[in-house]
């Protein structure tokens, strides 16, 4: 398998398969944990391929890609909003030998840690907020409780 994704529940895939590969002709392309029926967007200088998966797999020819490759997961079931997985980039490198270096396209690599510790923060102060509301349930409850004799 030349690239696998592991697809998450917060409507990302990651990338597993990290390191760059020359390949020539066809690349096989696996999303762990995709739902059945999802099909794998391929974007690229303007351009784009879609891909039906097949056990969780596809393939796409090595030799269409040029730059960074927008990969995206999507069920398009023909409702209005369809559900999507934005997975991480690749990047494809061209060679005059014919094969293609295909890597993962880290260059945004400081924006999605920065948006990473940001979504970190939130989380932190969203679970301050939770421990306080339920400490303040206990405490009620406790209050309850010491009005009744319970044995």
């Amino acid at each position: 398998m030349d690239r696998e994704y592991r697809v998450l529940n917060n409507g990302t895939a990651v990338l597993i398969t990290r390191q760059p590969s020359l390949e020539n002709g066809e690349i096989c392309v696996a999303f762990t944990g995709a739902p059945s029926g999802a099909t794998a967007i391929f974007e690229f200088n303007g351009n784009s391929i879609y891909r039906l998966l097949e056990d969780g797999m596809c393939t796409i020819p090595a030799n269409k890609l040029k730059g960074p490759v927008a990969v995206t997961l999507a069920l398009l079931d023909g409702s209005s909003r369809p559900e999507k997985w934005v997975c991480e980039e690749l990047a494809a490198d061209p060679w005059e030998s014919g094969l293609v270096l295909i890597s993962p396209n880290d260059a945004n690599l400081p924006q999605r840690v920065t948006a990473l510790k940001l979504e970190n923060e939130e989380i932190r102060i969203l679970n301050e907020k939770l421990e306080e509301r339920i400490k303040a349930l206990e405490d009620k409850l406790e209050s309850l409780y010491e009005g009744y004799d319970l044995v």
